[in-house]
């Protein structure tokens, strides 16, 4: 925020308890929460951000019972009242993972939406941008043609001329591809650009520096949080950092009070698609790539993979814990494991790439698995 205060999302994993919007200082102080509220039921936050006008920009998903799926959704507040509110049907099951606005006001989304072309569960990125008023501009559906894998969206920004500057991640047979890109008004790629962390990663477009530099976060498949400050078309030099982080060291606080207010209602409206085929130019991937350590490789046993609903895991010496992520880095679940054979059931996973990150006095290895 402008003020240099930070505004983040605390969500809980229970459909009917609201997520927290804290905000805090640049050292981490309370200084508000808030939780909101649909017709009684507390609604689930994935992003939000907050404008030059001081008005709170929240997305998410939610179910939506006069289409019978899950939509994404906008929500507008203050610190004080709640403004809008407004849900999005794009023709499918569909979610909003990131959410940006300009100093026109004008807002995007990102999300996924699923696939109607797929055989399986695959799902299509999804860019949806608004004008302050959550007044839609365009929806954008982007996809491969003719291919069954996942495209999802990992981050997104739009830029004051209304483009968005956005955070891909396609999976192929060899996992999971991450590319930046910009996409105009016209619905038109103006540029992309893949980006290759060695060893593979979870990807994330965070923002624009005052360089215009273009940052990027993710983590790759031995426990390294990479930071990408690439330049403003996205293009090389590959300035990229590995970051050791001891999540263990970090101890959460407990805060209480919340500040709850009801939203206005809701209503649904029919949105066109625009569709962008994507070809990528393997030419494109940056090489020029600098860690702070070597690539170790994983000594736990993975098959079948890809797997529709169990993998058998063949564990040495050293690891007991497993830790279950989604690609985009968000915490499944945690197994404890032994040595030997181990079994692990995914048959209630959604299709997707999962990252799996074993631990034990042998240190931390992490690989990835694809869930058909």
């Amino acid at each position: 925020m402008a003020s240099g205060n930070i505004v983040s999302v605390i969500r809980y994993g229970v459909s009917s308890q609201p997520s927290s919007v804290l905000v805090t200082d640049s050292e981490g102080s309370l200084q508000a929460r808030y939780e909101l509220f649909d017709d009684g039921t507390g609604v689930q936050i994935e992003d939000v951000v907050k404008s030059d006008s001081d008005t709170f920009y929240a997305t998410g998903e939610i179910f939506d019972n006069s289409v019978s799926r899950n939509v994404p959704f906008i929500l507008a507040f203050t610190e004080t009242e709640a403004l809008w509110f407004k849900k999005y049907d794009v023709g499918e099951t569909s979610a909003a993972y990131s959410i940006s606005v300009n100093e026109n006001s004008d807002i995007s989304i990102a999300g996924t939406r699923f696939d109607p072309e797929s055989s399986g569960k695959s799902v299509n990125g999804l860019i949806l941008r608004t004008d302050v008023d959550g007044v839609v501009y365009d929806a954008v559906r982007i996809y491969r043609e003719g291919n069954g894998f996942n495209e999802s969206t990992s981050g997104i920004e739009i830029r004051d001329n209304g483009s968005v500057v956005v955070g891909l991640n396609f999976l192929s047979e060899n996992g999971f591809l991450p590319i930046l890109a910009e996409i105009n008004l016209d619905a038109i790629l103006n540029w992309s650009s893949a980006i290759e962390s060695g060893g593979g990663t979870s990807f994330s477009f965070r923002l624009t520096l005052e360089d215009n530099r273009l940052l990027t976060v993710g983590r790759n498949l031995i426990g390294q949080v990479r930071l990408n400050a690439r330049a403003s078309d996205g293009q090389a030099p590959c300035n990229e950092v590995s970051v050791d982080i001891d999540l263990e060291e970090i101890t959460p606080m407990v805060i209480n009070s919340p500040l709850e207010f009801d939203l206005v209602k809701a209503f649904t409206t029919e949105l066109p698609i625009e569709v962008i085929p994507w070809e990528i130019d393997e030419s494109e991937i940056c090489s020029e790539v600098v860690s702070t350590k070597e690539y170790v490789e994983i000594p736990v046993e993975v098959f079948p993979n890809p797997a529709q609903d169990r993998v058998q895991l063949i564990i040495p010496s050293g690891y007991d814990k497993l830790e279950i992520y989604s690609i985009d880095g968000k915490k499944i679940d945690q197994v404890n494991v032994s040595i030997g054979m181990n079994q692990l059931d995914i048959a209630d996973f959604p299709s997707g790439m999962y990252i799996l990150l074993f631990s034990g006095d042998s240190g931390m290895v992490s690989t990835k698995i694809s869930k058909l």
